[in-house]
């Protein structure tokens, strides 16, 4: 009997040994454990819980140890029916390793998670259904939140589980060549996402840490991501972030609280974004946006549900700076109102020589070759053309309000005084409503409106200055040029159009202008219709004589502008037009006739003939002006004498004239002397 009691103690301490020696191989000594041969009902589980396909074509490993490491080769999630793209998400290989003594504090810790060839399909569809809900239940139930439990026990009665600083620690995460893809049906095609390498980490007393390098639309980013606290945002739903990345020659750097609590579900971050030059975001957004130099955006950002509120919104570039609020809201449009406050506004700060905010080149020239430029590019870059910013497609998305005051505005050196704009875009119409300007003595004011598309639709445009200094534009080409003078204009057009060149083609109704001018000698101009043999033989030092005035009052008829009133004023002479300006063909066909003030021997006053197109005017004599011109050569002492008795001399300064007023009214009765 003893011995069979001392056999039995003996077998039960060697099963115990066995045991032990089993647990110690399995714990301290890496033994892979092939699961391969049990995937098929882990298949069925994770299908049966994504409500999709799910297939693992490779092995499925765990090395045992203290520290377990649990490898997947070859995973596939399918789509469910309804998606034009087959897979979900294709994994080739993750390997993650578990610390198990931390377990029994109730804390995960992962030594490594390794992520390698990951592709993932993002869709929704024509319906509005997007492939990575996995729930099968009505939107209802999905938006319903789930009620809150009690903070001490769970239902079960167990004690909640306290996370602490090391609660979860991750010593080593790397991700090599992520590829998220996203398809919707209004992009043509889709948007891809490629995360060549990410590497982070979380450990004890630092925030979580990503840091990514990759390429978006082939354009080459890298991403920083610090997470303050993973506990916190686990427990709350709320935590500190901080996200930096640099991606097409621009910085963006988005700065504070995430919190995704269903009550709230709110961001508030401080954005900064920088950059160059704007136009280097062509490519990426596919826009045709304004090569602004060296801009900045700062503000402070809160997003909750679809609408983004803007505060301390502050935009610069060159010398020029706005201050605002802007709220943004998502719906079947975009609707934005914007409000901006500025102290200066350079003018040069938003004057490009090769781009247009109306998306209109100049010359066809220029615009054959920018378009070939613009082609090209866009098929290096992304296989499409970037969008002008008045594509009525574009335009169609957003709904858009905005405001401008501006205490100081400059044009190079001139200071123009104050001004504002109001803007807006209502269903793809744009409007100018308006824009005023209180410059040095006079103002500005100019209002349009017009919806870019296909057809053609009505479209005004209305200006109005007064008192306005031409020397600020002959200075901005030459800066060194003494020219000055007060300029008015009055322009009253309605039309029907879909670009602000047809505005003026199939226009009706007026355009006058008017300009006193200063330091601007007539020069050569004089020897046209002055005693040619006297201007010859005079001293050089006879003073010259000025330019009084240049007035135009035309008629727009579907675009053909007609003078009722066109003629220069020198103090020696005066200068009748006629004719027509064509802004359909871009053509002028004027003829000018000079008038001395005062009849003169010997003088040619011959008429001139301008015609051509707006790129290319040509200055010629009119059909027998010859004949004519000799005629009175040969005349004039005969005539002359004549003239000086019985005829009224047209006042050297032109004050019979230059005052001619601009406007509706009073349009076919105005008589000017010497051009009648």
């Amino acid at each position: 009997m003893r011995t069979f009691f001392r056999w039995l103690l003996k077998g039960f301490l060697a099963v115990v040994v066995c045991l032990v020696l089993l647990i110690g191989a399995v714990t301290f000594f890496k033994i892979p454990i092939n699961l391969t041969s049990f995937k098929e009902p882990v298949e069925k589980i994770a299908s049966s819980a994504l409500h999709r396909p799910v297939i693992i074509d490779g092995s499925i490993v765990i090395s045992t140890s203290l520290k377990p490491v649990f490898t997947l080769k070859g995973l596939q999630i399918e789509n469910p029916d309804g998606f034009t793209q087959e897979k979900f998400l294709s994994l080739d290989q993750a390997r993650i390793q578990v610390a198990l003594l931390p377990l029994l504090q109730k804390k995960l810790h992962f030594p490594e998670i390794i992520v390698q060839q990951l592709l993932v399909t993002l869709e929704e569809n024509e319906n509005g259904v997007v492939n990575w809900a996995f729930s099968q239940k009505d939107d209802a139930e999905k938006k319903q939140p789930a009620p809150e439990q009690a903070p001490e026990k769970r239902k079960n009665g167990a004690q909640k589980l306290e996370l602490t600083d090391d609660s979860i620690v991750v010593e080593k995460l790397r991700f090599d060549n992520i590829v998220v893809t996203h398809y919707t049906p209004q992009a043509k095609e889709p948007t891809t996402l490629e995360l060549k390498e990410c590497k982070g980490s979380m450990t004890p007393g630092s925030p979580l840490q990503l840091d990514m390098v990759g390429e978006l639309l082939t354009f080459p980013y890298s991403l920083n991501i610090s997470i303050a606290s993973l506990e916190e945002f686990l427990v709350s739903n709320s935590t500190w972030m901080e996200v930096e990345t640099e991606i097409a020659g621009t910085l963006l750097n988005f700065t504070g609280n995430v919190n995704v609590a269903p009550a709230h579900r709110a961001l508030a971050l401080q954005v900064k974004i920088e950059g160059e030059n704007l136009k280097s975001l062509d490519q990426l957004l596919k826009v045709d946006l304004p090569p602004l130099a060296k801009y900045s955006v700062e503000t402070d950002l809160t997003l909750q549900k679809q609408r983004f509120d803007l505060k301390n919104l502050s935009v610069s570039t060159g010398s020029s700076s706005l201050v605002g609020t802007a709220t943004v809201v998502k719906g079947k449009k975009v609707t934005a109102e914007v409000d901006f406050h500025s102290p200066l506004i350079q003018l040069d700060d938003f004057v490009f020589d090769d781009w247009s905010w109306s998306g209109e080149k100049g010359s066809q020239e220029t615009k054959q070759q920018e378009d070939t430029e613009e082609k090209t590019a866009g098929k290096e870059k992304t296989g499409t053309e970037v969008r002008k910013l008045v594509d009525p497609d574009l335009l169609d998305d957003f709904d858009i309000a905005l405001t401008i005051r501006a205490d100081q505005v400059l044009s190079g050196v001139d200071q123009l005084g104050s001004g504002s704009l109001k803007a807006a875009l209502r269903d793809g119409r744009m409007a100018i409503e308006p824009l005023e300007l209180q410059v040095p003595g006079g103002e500005i004011k100019m209002s349009a409106s017009i919806k870019p598309g296909l057809e053609e639709s009505d479209a005004t445009f209305r200006a109005v200055i007064r008192n306005f200094d031409i020397g600020i534009l002959v200075r901005r080409q030459e800066p060194e040029a003494k020219m000055s003078g007060l300029v008015n204009l009055d322009v009253d057009l309605h039309s029907s159009a879909n670009t602000i060149d047809q505005i003026f083609a199939n226009g009706n109704g007026y355009f006058d202008f008017s300009g006193h001018l200063e330091n601007l000698g007539a020069g050569i101009i004089d020897l046209w219709a002055v005693n040619l043999i006297a201007a010859i033989v005079s001293s050089t030092e006879e003073e010259q004589s000025e330019v009084n005035c240049a007035v135009g009052r035309w008629s727009v008829v579907d675009g053909l502008l007609t003078p009722d009133v066109f003629f220069i004023d020198t103090s020696k002479i005066r200068i009748c037009g006629k004719g027509q300006v064509d802004f359909r063909k871009n053509t002028v066909e004027l003829t000018v006739s000079p008038i001395p003030k005062k009849p003169e021997f010997f003088n040619l006053a011959t008429p001139l003939k301008i015609s051509g197109s707006f790129e290319n005017i040509n200055f010629g004599l009119r059909k027998g002006a010859l004949v004519g011109t000799a005629a009175r050569f040969l005349a004039s002492p005969v005539v002359v004498p004549i003239k000086r008795v019985f005829s009224d001399q047209i006042p050297e300064d032109g004050n019979d004239a230059c005052g001619v007023p601009l406007g509706p009214d009073n349009r076919t009765n105005v008589s000017v002397n010497g051009c009648d």
